[in-house]
């Protein structure tokens, strides 16, 4: 996979990844959620202070339940193929 390619273009795939890993139990949701479009990269840095632009991520995607409440996971783990 092209690591360019825009989260639209990822959309589909991801979509399919998550009913299936949901089906088989082993994502464990209890509530109809929706997934966000766009990718949330979550950054490290090594200082508390300010924001660090630049470094280390994780590329992750995200649902949000009717609830509200918010679930991460990381890219490589729905799409284990993709190119990062």
């Amino acid at each position: 996979m092209d690591n360019q390619k825009k989260f639209l273009e990822y959309k589909d795939e991801i979509l399919k990844a998550l009913n299936e890993k949901m089906s088989k139990g082993e994502i464990k949701i209890q509530e109809k959620v929706t997934l966000v479009d766009g990718f949330f990269m979550h950054s490290f840095q090594d200082i508390l202070q300010g924001i660090q632009l630049g470094g280390r991520t994780v590329p992750s995607i995200m649902l949000v339940g009717e609830s509200g409440q918010i679930y991460f996971f990381a890219l490589k783990t729905i799409l284990p193929s993709v190119q990062i």
